[in-house]
């Protein structure tokens, strides 16, 4: 089957498609949620008194590590008292202003250190830069070790456990593109958002989905296989990986790579001459260093699987392999020849990453695969349960009404939203790997409508953008239709 997507897979082992429908409406109300965000948890640390950092690593804490630690705590404290004892209430607004996320300005000055620092008064710098830190770093003063609730630079942290409505059809017709192409598949679960903001941070080269090794001895038995392309691959082997782009993603805003190869022989090989250390320095320039890291590469079995200085070598590999009859070796933007919404496809097991952004690229992930029962699964009670989250008691009772939940006898809002909770509360398992992914219980802390807040329930400032109950009805209805669709 040759497509416009085959052959562009074939060609390079990436595909851009785009895709239709406004965004805009959908876009302005995440702008405006996430500003809710920010402005509501930094009045919040705002309101507090500063803590002292401490020391706590073991080894002895350097002289100037110290002198530098203590002046920021005794310019932390200064500032709070100059902020709630001498500034004007027309002062405090202009500052926060600097900070509306609903501009791109406001974007750029709380992502970037330096524009932020600058957009704040002398008299309260370090204590109101050190508010900000806190609430992107997901409420703490060390990002990583709540990297589950942040909003980190390459766009993950929360964004993680926030599925939008919008993307729920974003991703049906996704798949349809992907049947047209030969694979029979559906939604596993739904999209979730990766949010990069202005000034994002790149994604080194890496592949991931399966082991060095293994994907080496693969690609390896596929190019001697009848049908040796990357399509062939895609369809037999391993499916692609795939991102929708909504907003950004093209050239100079995070736009996502390949190191692009011709075909699975082309990326085999490339790879062996790594593995084998015919090109040197792939992942260090020392040697040694160099050779410890080619052995943890092929022998890892946990990804991502990283080379750091894959684009410094290419030049080096396109001197063995053109000869070879192969083409060059590049790297490849996924990005259309036209601006608006994309998909990028890639091989699984190419070399890809992102680039930094300039501008913001707001992106959904696409979980899919080959068709199953999908309402069996564990994940369609709790997306459910999100959705019932997120509604409000009127919009509940009128599920009630309509007979949605007509399995729940004597089912009332207080109940649905109870049973809701829990399902929430007990789903501990990651949907994925890394930190990001952790703690999937706290999902409904995103996205909770005002009327279910209580006791330990906190609002959800991205409730706005949630997908209603029978949007996820109608989204797990339509992924488990006869294919195809």
């Amino acid at each position: 089957m040759t497509t416009p997507f085959a052959t562009q897979m074939n060609a390079s082992g990436s595909a851009a498609t785009l895709i239709t429908g406004d965004f805009s409406g959908p876009l302005s109300q995440l702008d405006y949620a996430c500003h809710d965000w920010l402005s509501t948890e930094s009045a919040k640390k705002i309101a507090q008194a500063p803590k002292d950092r401490e020391y706590t690593k073991r080894e002895p804490e350097k002289a100037k590590a110290k002198e530098k630690r203590l002046k920021l705590n005794s310019d932390i404290k200064a500032g709070h008292v100059h902020y709630h004892t001498t500034s004007t209430a027309v002062e405090k607004t202009i500052v926060k202003s600097r900070f509306c996320l609903t501009t791109k300005q406001g974007a750029c000055n709380l992502f970037n250190a330096t524009k932020r620092k600058d957009a704040i008064p002398q008299a309260f710098r370090e204590y109101f830069n050190d508010s900000l830190e806190f609430v992107k770093q997901g409420n703490s003063n060390l990002g990583l070790s709540h990297m589950f609730q942040s909003w980190s630079m390459s766009g993950f942290g929360m964004w993680a456990h926030i599925v939008p409505g919008f993307g729920l059809e974003v991703h049906m017709d996704f798949c349809k593109l992907m049947q047209s192409n030969g694979f029979n598949w559906t939604p596993r679960q739904p999209p979730h958002l990766i949010h990069k903001p202005p000034g994002g941070s790149k994604l080194e080269v890496h592949h991931d989905g399966i082991p060095t090794k293994k994907l080496m001895n693969e690609l390896a038995i596929h190019a001697i296989s009848d049908d040796p392309t990357w399509i062939s691959w895609s369809r037999q082997k391993h499916p692609p990986q795939n991102l929708a782009h909504i907003d950004g993603g093209h050239t100079g805003d995070g736009s996502t790579f390949v190191i692009a190869m011709s075909s699975p022989e082309h990326q085999s090989l490339a790879m062996r001459l790594i593995k084998e250390e015919l090109i040197k320095g792939a992942f260090h320039i020392d040697p040694a260093q160099n050779h410890l890291k080619t052995l943890e590469w092929y022998a890892s079995t946990s990804g991502p699987y990283f080379v750091p200085r894959i684009t410094t070598i290419i030049p080096e590999m396109n001197k063995i392999l053109v000869p070879m009859g192969f083409p060059e070796i590049y790297v490849k933007n996924i990005t259309p020849g036209m601006a608006g919404p994309f998909i990028a496809s890639w091989a699984l097991g190419m070399w890809h990453g992102s680039k930094p952004s300039t501008n913001r690229r707001i992106s959904l992930t696409l979980p899919s695969g080959p068709q199953n029962d999908i309402a069996s699964a564990p994940i369609y009670s709790r997306s459910i349960a999100i959705a019932i989250i997120a509604s409000s008691n009127e919009d509940i009772q009128s599920a009630i009404d309509a007979g949605t939940f007509a399995t729940t006898p004597d089912a009332t809002v207080a109940s649905i939203r109870a049973n809701a909770e829990k399902t929430v509360d007990d789903h501990k398992t990651p949907l994925a790997d890394g930190s990001t992914h952790e703690r999937p219980e706290m999902a409904g802390d995103r996205i909770r409508h005002p009327d279910g807040v209580g006791p330990n329930r906190m609002r959800g400032y991205f409730q706005p953008i949630a997908p209603s109950i029978n949007d996820v009805i109608k989204f797990y209805e339509d992924a488990t239709n006869p294919l195809p669709w």
